[in-house]
């Protein structure tokens, strides 16, 4: 009996590796060829803990099949890094050749009131105590709840490209030589989607800052529910028929962002001068979308990061979908989430870069 028991525990373990190894790999496949191929990276971080945890079984009963759980988390090794990292590192030492970025989604600056805080007052305060030079903002908004950011000498506030008011900005503290919005080639002529960008005049030399914000599944909340609190006691072809309505918003948003992030890379492969990339991808790492871009760029949270760095407050899940990235001409120095005071549903995320070379 404890035999066959223990087939049964290997059998699943082999089955949560396969699982695991299917979804670390699936951010090499784009979403709009293989539908729902973007639903597997979610399950990436479960699968990984639930190897480990087999492991830990096997390694307690003193058994060789630990080295399935070795072996395969081996394998895993550059999505676990995306993921997660040490949880406690030493302060760096820093030095006056650096810039502070910070890209921040705002959710309209709280216009329906979602957190009962001041943002117009906090927002500022926030921004300075974390010595922000250079901000991107998804989500801004036009309004007089809008806080003015006087700290910041120069700004691009593109608004009206998709709503009246609503848009994308970049603040400075340094001056702005160039700045344009880009439309995603891929977007319709009704939607409107973009990017925008600034070539910015650090004391360091001229850098392109580039601020996105990739389409967003548009969940209610009532499509959380179904994800986080599921109403069993509804018919079954009704809650059939809503996971399905679910799952093809779902799809559909990773579809769409495959196209985006393929322009946004070109672009930014296309740059003359150093990136810095500030964005909401509304993808985690464990996905194509992150996977195309740190083919270019470097993700600071792999090199100095801590602990999970999730970003998004509004589900349960700690999702990591907010990212500052960096061209190779960078190093960085500190990679942070502010996760005080509640803003927005989404966290800033502020990196220290030290700037290498730049070309002029």
């Amino acid at each position: 009996m404890k035999t066959l028991l223990k087939s049964i525990i290997y059998a699943i373990h082999i089955a949560v590796v396969l699982m695991m190894l299917i979804s670390a790999y699936s951010w090499y496949i784009p979403p709009d060829l293989v539908k729902y191929a973007g639903l597997a990276g979610l399950l990436f971080p479960i699968l990984l803990v639930i190897n480990i945890i087999f492991g830990i079984y096997w390694l307690i009963r003193l058994n060789l099949k630990v080295f399935l759980t070795v072996f395969s988390v081996a394998a895993v090794l550059p999505q676990f890094k995306a993921v997660f990292q040490n949880f406690i590192r030493n302060e760096e030492v820093y030095h006056n050749d650096s810039l502070t970025f910070t890209t921040f989604n705002v959710r309209l600056f709280n216009y329906w009131h979602w957190v009962d805080t001041d943002v117009k007052i906090e927002i500022p305060k926030l921004l300075d105590s974390l010595g922000t030079e250079i901000l991107g903002i998804q989500e801004y908004y036009k309004g007089s709840h809008t806080p003015d950011l006087p700290q910041f000498k120069y700004r691009y506030i593109a608004t009206g490209y998709e709503k009246d008011d609503f848009g994308m900005a970049i603040f400075s503290k340094y001056p702005i030589k160039k700045k344009d919005f880009v439309h995603f080639e891929s977007t319709t002529t009704e939607e409107k989607n973009g990017f925008i960008y600034a070539d910015i005049e650090t004391p360091l030399g001229i850098i392109r800052v580039i601020c996105a914000h990739l389409v967003s599944f548009k969940l209610t909340n009532e499509d959380l529910s179904l994800v986080e609190k599921p109403d069993i006691s509804e018919h079954p072809e009704k809650i059939k028929n809503n996971y399905k309505l679910l799952f093809q918003k779902v799809n559909l948003a990773f579809e769409k962002r495959a196209s985006q992030v393929r322009d946004l890379k070109l672009f930014i492969a296309e740059s003359p001068l150093p990136v810095v990339l500030l964005a909401d991808l509304n993808d985690t790492p464990i996905s194509y979308s992150y996977k195309v871009l740190t083919n270019h760029l470097l993700d600071p949270f792999t090199q100095v990061g801590t602990g999970i760095g999730h970003t998004y407050n509004r589900t349960r899940y700690p999702f990591r979908i907010d990212y500052v990235m960096h061209s190779k001409h960078f190093g960085a120095l500190s990679y942070s989430v502010a996760h005080k005071p509640v803003l927005s549903d989404h966290y800033p995320v502020t990196a220290i870069l030290k700037i290498n070379s730049l070309t002029q």
